[in-house]
Order: C-alpha cells, then sequence, then structure tokens
C-alpha cells in the first residue's frame, strides 16, 4: 500500500495512473481497514498494517492538496471519511483538525479546497452520530474558519476564476450536511448563526455576471456559481423550515427582496 500512495503523491506520474492508485486506496480502505485481524469468512480481505495506517495518516491530506483533478480528489476523500470515521473515535488522529485548519488558512486556492473538501467528508462521516460529541467538536474547531474564507471570497465581484465558486459550493455543502438532523449547540449560538445567515443572504443575492458563468443556458445549470446559490438557497430552505427557533436570525438578518419573501413563506413543521 505504501508503494501505491507514493506513486499517487507523485505529481510527474501520468494522471491515469495516479487516478487507478487513488480508486484502489479508496477500496483498499473501504473493504480492509476495519478489520483488526484475518476474516475467517472473507480470506481474500487482508487486514492493513499499522505500518500503513500511519502512512495514510500522514499523507491523505497532502495528496489532497495535490490532486491533479476533482475526479482523483474525490476518490482521496472517500478514503478519508472512511479512515476518519474509524480512527477519530479511537483518538487514533488527534491532529487531525490542527492539520485540516492549516490548509484552510492557506492562501493557495488549492490547499483551501482540499481543506474544506477534507471538512465535508469530516461532516459525512460522523453526521448520523447522534450520541457522540465528535461533530459538534469538529464543527466549533473549523465551522469559523469555514465561513469566514466564504465572506471573503463572496466579498469580492464574481470573475470567471472556477475556485472561488467550487470552494464556496463545499462550503455551503458542509454547513448543510452538519444541520441535517439537529444544530449543534456552537451552531445555535450568534457566534455562529449570525455570520453564517450573513453568507447565506449575500450568496442569494449575489448578482453573478453574464461573464462569469457559460452562456449556454444547460450549462449554466451545472457551472460552479449556479452550484452555489442552489445551496444557498436550499441551506436557507431547512433552516427555516426545521429549525423553528430561527426567528432569531431574522433580527439580524431579514434583509427585504423576493428571494427572502419567498423563503419566509414556507409553513413551520
Amino acid at each position: 500500500m505504501l508503494t501505491l500512495i507514493l506513486v499517487a503523491a507523485d505529481t510527474p506520474a501520468c494522471r491515469e495512473i495516479r487516478q487507478a492508485c487513488a480508486i484502489w486506496l479508496k477500496n483498499r480502505v473501504y473493504t480492509c481497514y476495519t478489520l483488526e485481524t484475518p476474516s475467517a469468512r472473507r480470506p481474500d480481505l487482508v487486514p492493513i498494517r499499522a505500518g500503513d495506517r500511519d502512512a495514510l495518516r500522514q499523507s491523505l491530506l497532502p495528496l489532497l492538496a495535490r490532486a491533479p483533478t476533482r475526479t482523483v480528489a474525490v476518490q482521496l476523500a472517500h478514503t478519508l471519511k472512511n479512515v476518519v470515521a474509524h480512527d477519530v473515535p479511537k483518538h487514533n488522529w488527534p491532529g487531525l483538525t490542527q492539520e485540516i485548519k492549516q490548509l484552510l488558512i492557506s492562501s493557495d486556492p488549492g490547499q483551501i479546497y482540499a481543506g474544506s473538501l477534507a471538512t465535508l467528508e469530516c461532516v459525512r462521516a460522523f453526521r448520523f452520530r447522534q450520541k457522540a460529541d465528535i461533530l459538534p467538536n469538529l464543527v466549533a474547531e473549523l465551522f469559523p474558519t469555514l465561513v469566514n474564507i466564504a465572506i471573503q471570497l463572496v466579498s469580492a465581484p464574481p470573475g470567471t476564476d472556477q475556485d472561488v465558486p467550487a470552494i464556496l459550493h463545499l462550503i455551503l455543502k458542509t454547513y448543510k450536511t452538519s444541520i441535517g438532523t439537529r444544530l449543534s449547540q456552537h451552531q445555535q449560538s450568534p457566534e455562529s448563526i449570525v455570520p453564517w445567515g450573513q453568507l447565506l443572504f449575500k450568496v442569494v443575492n449575489l448578482h453573478v455576471p453574464d461573464h462569469a458563468v457559460p452562456a449556454d443556458e444547460d450549462d449554466r445549470q451545472v457551472c460552479e456559481w449556479w452550484k452555489t446559490k442552489k445551496w444557498a438557497y436550499t441551506t436557507l430552505g431547512r433552516l427555516f423550515r426545521q429549525h423553528v427557533f430561527l426567528p432569531r436570525l431574522l433580527a439580524f438578518l431579514l434583509i427585504p427582496s423576493p428571494d427572502t419573501a419567498i423563503l419566509l413563506s414556507y409553513p413551520a413543521p
């Protein structure tokens, strides 16, 4: 496994080889990472050695930051989610949040994208574990950095650079994924509700000029700026429909516009 990790990290290797290695790693981790001893029922599944597990933890985030294509990044992200789901509850990756935060505070868009994608996979790994405090801790540690990044990005005039809407898309997707079943104590506080609410309304009301999106209507529907707006709409809808205590948000954030009027028309559950 260590050899394949090195190949996947080797920039001179062709993209096809790196993608094949990333897919193999994803499948190997998915089927065998939780195995501590060989399975009598599945002798073809061999446990991953401790040294290879250490190599994975050391390599996955740097690999994400250097992924040559989004396809490779997606494969590595799935691998990360399975490793995190197994190792974090056992305290085998105590520095994970700090490593992700270092990516997020970078000035390199590739590293910021990798940190945002890693945060999304961490949230996905624990979003349905209601009895654990892992997700609330991840949210409290990483989400203030995420929302600050997003507010900075959305405050600049939209351009043709697709890194900005791609990162915004991931950040909004991460927030919505985290509120699927409940809001953590941190997310219920004004320190969280206010900046995230401001961000969502800014994205909803953001004017994206024609030169920043494809001219073709069908292509426009799948471009990153439109995905970002769709996630802002659906996240606000989820907040107003599912979390009934959120009128306090309106006291800070109500922005008169046809968009917000539509959102406020949703009936309370």
